[in-house]
């Protein structure tokens, strides 16, 4: 009777600690339906370390065990590139919510949540780094170049500054080491 009751208990403890993590993901259209969705390393993958899946009514997800989590994008075929955007997703334990479309996105686990936080920044600032450029291009007047000049100057340096922070706030984790790659923080 003993052991009826420890073998929960044990259940319990062997999964309080688990490295499990699921990927769920939906597409915007129909058209998108027995299309394959592959989770791939950032560089090198071979057929032993893509995972695959097909669309199945908009959506697809993958499930798997990870001892230590990573940086890996989920991408399409290359023809469907054209109108679903890679997105990079840190593979950690739990329950990963993605969305694929022209503009895709990443939620549900910490460092996925922070991962959209980033790359939200990021586009805006690249945005406005652009319209700035194109006015600076476009300026005749060197009082005018000289302001939108330090102007962009200064949107580059808040930049850089948030992701030294955003790197040392993520220190020691996957997506901590792979902005301070990508960036040189």
């Amino acid at each position: 009777m003993k052991l009826i009751r420890i073998i929960p208990l044990f259940l319990l403890i062997s999964c309080a600690g688990s490295s499990k993590y699921e990927i769920k993901g939906t597409l915007p259209d129909p058209k998108f339906n027995s299309e394959w969705v592959f989770l791939a390393p950032l560089t090198g993958g071979t057929a032993q370390t893509v995972d695959s899946v097909r669309v199945k009514k908009q959506s697809f997800s993958f499930r798997g065990r990870t001892e230590q989590p990573g940086v890996k994008v989920i991408r399409m075929r290359p023809i469907m590139r054209l109108e679903i955007q890679e997105l990079l997703v840190v593979v950690e334990p739990g329950k990963i919510q993605v969305t694929l479309d022209s503009l895709s996105s990443v939620t549900g686990t910490p460092q996925n949540d922070a991962l959209q936080s980033w790359k939200e920044f990021k586009a805006q600032t690249d945005r406005t780094l652009l319209m700035l450029q194109q006015m600076i291009d476009a300026a005749t007047d060197d009082t005018v170049k000289t302001k939108l000049t330090s102007r962009r100057d200064q949107i580059v340096t808040d930049f850089n500054e948030y992701n030294r922070l955003f790197v040392k706030s993520n220190e020691g984790n996957a997506l901590g080491d792979f902005v301070s790659k990508l960036t040189g923080q």
